[in-house]
């Protein structure tokens, strides 16, 4: 796969979640510095990864926010206008084999959405990128980075 497609496509969904928890979604969440403090029975495997992170960047800060939102809740929210063909929300590129199969829509199959260089996205699609499980290694770890409390350098 076209590593730019990839991070493009990543890139998109991650939009996507953040326009969509800050435009829609209204929750009382919390947030804690206490990684240790994540429920394993809860978060399986969370914790350790961001410990590992955290013992290869001592100087990185870690921040867990708590939304109070079920994974099903967030899956349903993000996949309900799947149908939307000229207002989709998520969307896998139709250009690549890399995302045939799962990552389509199993109710709207190939129905080409928005510039009908897209497709929308399955839910399985949507867990996948949504599972930050995913994301916490070295590099995919920035797409959660809280931009508003990063230094500047001028």
């Amino acid at each position: 796969m076209n590593k730019r497609i990839k991070k493009f496509f990543i890139f998109f969904i991650i939009l996507n979640i953040a326009l969509f928890v800050n435009s829609y979604v209204s929750y009382a969440g919390t947030e804690s510095t206490d990684i240790n403090g994540i429920d394993d029975n809860l978060y399986p495997g969370i914790k350790s990864k961001i410990q590992t992170l955290q013992s290869q960047h001592p100087n990185w800060t870690f921040k867990v926010e708590y939304t109070d939102l079920t994974w099903e809740e967030v899956i349903n929210g993000e996949h309900q206008y799947h149908g939307a063909v000229n207002n989709p929300s998520n969307l896998v590129p139709n250009t690549s084999a890399s995302y045939a199969g799962l990552w389509i829509c199993e109710i709207c199959g190939k129905e080409k959405c928005d510039t009908g260089s897209w497709y929308c996205a399955s839910k399985e699609a949507l867990e996948y990128m949504m599972d930050p499980r995913n994301s916490i290694n070295n590099t995919d770890v920035f797409q959660f980075l809280q931009l508003s409390a990063s230094r500047r350098f001028y």
